[in-house]
């Protein structure tokens, strides 16, 4: 019984002390493992039946369940880095597209840009968020939610393809609340 017992937990040692948790070579140790693991008959079969019931001993279950833990532990890191590398590429391609908009305008309007702040001349370019000032610490006020009134105004928004998701970035956190 003693060996049935220290067995489990040498090999999980062994795994450990040896660096070889890494990739495939604990996979097609830990289906080795787990093929070559010997069953104990179940407590619940009957002493007359012709058929064994078989299962796994409770040290045997807790390897697995470790060997799993420890998979799963090296998957998450790797994971969160994969979202984050999303939202990168997302902001860029946001970025790229608002880039092409800025250019399309400047393009049919004999290359002038379009203003950063509210026309102060009747010449001045037209505003290119459309009037619409981000105020993150009011999530009431419409130039944060209200795409209708202020995104759609903007010059820029025919060269955009029709997406308001291009005006976000998407790892900002800030909201809007439509009261």
């Amino acid at each position: 019984m003693a060996d049935a017992a220290g067995q489990p937990m040498q090999l999980v040692m062994t795994l450990l002390s040896t660096g070889s948790l890494h990739g495939q070579n604990v996979l097609s140790r830990l289906c080795l493992y787990i093929g070559n693991m010997k069953t104990t008959p179940s407590p619940y079969a009957t002493f007359g039946s012709k058929r064994k019931l078989q299962g796994f001993t409770l040290i045997e279950l807790l390897v697995v369940i470790a060997i799993i833990a420890i998979l799963a532990g090296m998957l998450l890191p790797a994971l969160s880095k994969a979202k984050t590398k999303a939202h990168g590429i997302l902001c860029m391609n946001n970025n790229k597209q608002m880039m092409l908009a800025w250019r399309f305008y400047s393009d049919d309007n004999e290359s002038k840009l379009v203003g950063a702040g509210p026309p102060q001349l009747p010449k001045d370019p037209p505003n290119w968020t459309g009037g619409s000032w981000l105020t993150l610490g009011s999530p009431k006020d419409p130039s944060n939610w209200n795409h209708q009134q202020y995104t759609r105004q903007s010059p820029l928004w025919n060269y955009c393809g029709g997406s308001e998701k291009i005006w976000k970035c998407p790892a900002d956190k800030s909201y809007g609340i439509d009261p």
